[in-house]
């Protein structure tokens, strides 16, 4: 009889949940869509900023809760309208890159809806009008044209980009002139290096000089078949070193090739040949200084996943990023019960910070930082990897010296679903402790100001400097989900070194501006795992059991925010 009965229950859930799945997703729609209808209809609540964030919260809460909806795509394109409405109350950038992030997002997961070319075409209209970045918007046009030229956008994506086209050939610079630039009479920044890291969907190049150097960025579209298109940057007042003036082929299927030559006495200029580009972001890092180019696009039917090439003057010669990148053994199967439930991240690079040349902070009796986070680093791919069942990589597996930039590159061109960057925390005052986990953002505190300068190895100023260009940056960096997985983070660190007998402070989930979470695209963290100036903590962190229990910390937070987002995405 119990039998029947349990059994009758199950049956009578399983047919009633789909039924009251679609119910709950249709009432959670309407509202969202009554809200916004009412919202439009009235000139007194369109005034007010909290009206338009409060139709978005309604459109996301259905986004989240529903996301195999046949109605999301519509939703996001929603969301992303409403932003822009957003927008013009509040006048705050945030708003309006929420705006383009909410219309990438729907491109992304929805290719072939007919919804996307809409949300392609809203985004270059964001550019041209609110941005006034032309060479942006003007990628965005081309990208309906080549990806939906059967769209209801085309004809007004066409007329875009005969415009923005006509503007651009007025303004095509000079030819370039043969005259050699001459050392007489002024002092010259050198470019005095080129590197890049490839994948069939994203590139970054990077120009080094020896001081900071005045730019300015042109983007020019394909010459009567002549010529490709092509990005190219103007760097004032430098001299190029002879050995970078012989083109550099790359072929990945968004670049061609990128080349650099004295444009005139006072001008360098660095040209990538485009071969198929969806967006680009080019932003500037100190000591050294450099110039980064992050280009993306879509990768084609048939071309597999890559670790790039780096190109620099002192190899002469190309060499394959994975020397820098050794890559844990696969895990057994049915090794973990994670792994036969499936976790929703496959693949995570983690980056024991500094290295080499760069010992980090010096802590209680000569610790090393670079040494300490190894440590961590190599327990925690140990257990990401016997216990999650995930595939992971090290930005660095030696005692090495990595650029941040190309730390972030290893992680983009090598698809990773995660970026875990592991660190020390220092300060002069030798009491100081606790944990604390960072996500990219502005900084909200000058202490935390202090931890992006440290870590970055630059001045307070040039943080406050890369503040002022962050908006553009954090547009595909994933943001809420950095902030999510660094508070599953800390909370894991904070339960799990109780649970040991340990009594960490929290210092909390911050963020700041640090160089190498910038234009990371997937979700990014950096963890300060203690300080190693405070005696107590520096005792601890030298401590293989301590070692071990922050690694078990941090990869279970990791496992908590998988299983997290698999939840979702399977609702």
């Amino acid at each position: 009889m119990l039998i029947r009965a349990i059994a009758a229950f199950l049956i009578s859930f399983f047919l009633a949940s789909p039924i009251s799945y679609a119910s709950q997703a249709d009432k959670a729609y309407q509202s969202a869509k009554q809200g916004c209808s009412k919202l439009q209809k009235s000139q007194k609540l369109r005034k007010s900023s909290h009206n338009w964030q409060k139709a978005i919260e309604n459109f996301e809460a259905f986004i989240d809760k529903y996301p195999k909806d046949s109605r999301v795509a519509g939703a996001m394109l929603t969301v992303g309208e409403l932003y822009e409405r957003l927008y013009e109350c509040s006048n705050n950038n945030e708003d309006i890159n929420a705006a383009i992030e909410s219309y990438r997002t729907l491109v992304k997961k929805f290719p072939k809806s007919p919804l996307a070319d809409d949300a392609v075409f809203r985004t270059g209209e964001i550019y041209l009008k609110h941005k006034k970045n032309r060479e942006a918007a003007y990628i965005e046009f081309d990208k309906v044209l080549r990806k939906y030229p059967k769209g209801n956008m085309a004809a007004k994506a066409a007329g875009r980009v005969k415009v923005l086209s006509a503007k651009a050939k007025a303004e095509e610079p000079r030819k370039q002139q043969t005259t050699e630039a001459s050392d007489t009479g002024k002092d010259y920044i050198h470019v005095n290096n080129i590197k890049y890291w490839s994948t069939p969907d994203y590139s970054r190049v990077v120009v080094y000089a020896d001081s900071k150097v005045s730019f300015k960025e042109t983007f020019l579209k394909e010459k009567d078949g002549d010529q490709p298109p092509r990005l190219f940057l103007d760097l004032s007042g430098s001299k190029l070193n002879r050995e970078l003036m012989q083109p550099i082929s790359i072929n990945d299927g968004l670049l061609k090739a990128a080349r650099a030559g004295q444009f005139d006495l006072n001008t360098v200029r660095v040209v990538l040949d485009i071969e198929s580009i969806d967006s680009y972001k080019i932003f500037a890092l100190e000591d050294p200084y450099r110039i980064v180019i992050d280009v993306s696009g879509e990768k084609r039917e048939g071309e597999s996943d890559q670790i790039g090439q780096i190109i620099s003057k002192s190899d002469k010669a190309f060499k394959p990023a994975t020397a820098l990148v050794p890559v844990a053994k696969k895990p057994e199967p049915n090794s973990s019960l994670a792994q036969q439930l499936g976790l929703g991240i496959k693949r995570i690079v983690v980056d024991p910070g500094h290295g080499g040349h760069d010992p980090g902070a010096i802590g209680y009796g000569g610790m090393k930082e670079k040494d300490v986070v190894l440590d961590v680093g190599r327990r925690l791919r140990k257990i990401l990897t016997e216990e999650l069942g995930v595939e992971v990589i090290m930005t660095r597996d030696t005692d090495i010296f990595i650029p941040l930039e190309e730390r972030t590159a290893i992680a983009n061109t090598s698809g990773a679903d995660l970026f875990v960057s592991l660190h020390c925390n220092a300060s002069r005052n030798k009491k100081a402790g606790g944990i604390e986990t960072y996500s990219l953002n502005f900084a909200t505190d000058e202490e935390s100001m202090r931890l992006a300068a440290k870590e970055n190895a630059t001045s307070m100023k040039n943080i406050s400097d890369l503040q002022v260009i962050l908006n553009d940056l954090m547009l595909n960096s994933k943001v809420n989900e950095s902030s999510r997985l660094a508070r599953y983070v800390q909370d894991s660190l904070l339960d799990i070194l109780f649970d040991n007998g340990d009594r960490p402070k929290d210092r909390g989930v911050k963020q700041a501006p640090f160089y190498v979470l910038v234009g990371a695209q997937m979700p990014s963290i950096l963890v300060e795992m203690s300080f190693i100036t405070n005696k107590e903590e520096a005792r601890k962190l030298s401590d293989e059991k301590f070692q071990r229990t922050v690694a078990e910390s941090i990869a279970d937070g990791v496992r908590k925010y998988s299983e997290v987002i698999k939840v979702a995405s399977y609702q």
